[in-house]
């Protein structure tokens, strides 16, 4: 971002990133329009493209706040070898990123899983790395003796994260229906932690039970 859409107020910038991410979540690059996006954030085109110069910049500054955004949300190192444990971790992350800025989680789940020819190189080949060294933190170290023996516990692990992605995708629709609030946002991780529970009565030696 430039100085000059930094120098701008906390609340303004927010509002101007909320505006730029929901019409790029909404449409693909090609067809998203610079003219939605001054009306629903209440500028002038020419001060939109004071603050990023072209639809291009724009996108590209965009992406690179959003991974910026995201590294703070990090976890440098699990505090459990339990790998159940380590999902929920993730998944309670997602959750305050949700809390704090869907829009700018909608914008990269949806662009990145989509056509990524207007993407420099450098944006991707930092994003592959950050989900690289998140997938590495998510399995190194894990304690394999807690998975039940009869199953390979490479496949279990496969099964146990898709199963957590599907869970959470449900639960980010409800959200997205009923909005997230405060209380809201501790029901679900309650119901997130039975679910837990129950999982590690299916993927676990003596139902997890030590």
């Amino acid at each position: 971002m430039n100085d000059k859409f930094l120098k701008l107020p906390e609340q303004k910038q927010q509002q101007l990133l909320k505006a730029i991410c929901e019409e790029f979540t909404e449409h693909s690059y090609a067809d998203a329009s610079t003219n939605r996006i001054v009306e629903k954030a209440g500028i002038s085109k020419g001060t939109l493209f004071n603050y990023f110069g072209c639809k291009e910049a724009m996108y590209h500054d965009l992406f690179r706040y959003v991974i910026e955004f995201f590294k703070g949300y990090a976890i440098d190192e699990f505090p459990t070898d339990d790998f159940l444990e380590r999902c929920y971790l993730l998944a309670e992350k997602d959750m305050k990123i949700y809390y704090e800025a869907p829009h700018l989680l909608d914008f990269f789940a949806t662009i990145y899983a989509a056509d990524q020819s207007q993407i420099p190189a450098d944006i991707t080949a930092t994003v592959g790395i950050l989900l690289t060294e998140a997938m590495e933190k998510l399995y190194t170290g894990v304690d394999y003796s807690l998975f039940r023996s009869d199953v390979d516990a490479t496949v279990l692990m496969q099964m146990i994260r898709y199963t957590f992605d599907g869970y959470l995708q449900e639960v980010i629709g409800k959200i997205k229906t009923s909005g997230l609030t405060v209380a809201n946002f501790e029901e679900f991780m309650v119901d997130y932690r039975k679910f837990l529970a129950e999982a590690k009565k299916i993927y676990y030696q003596n139902g997890g039970v030590p």
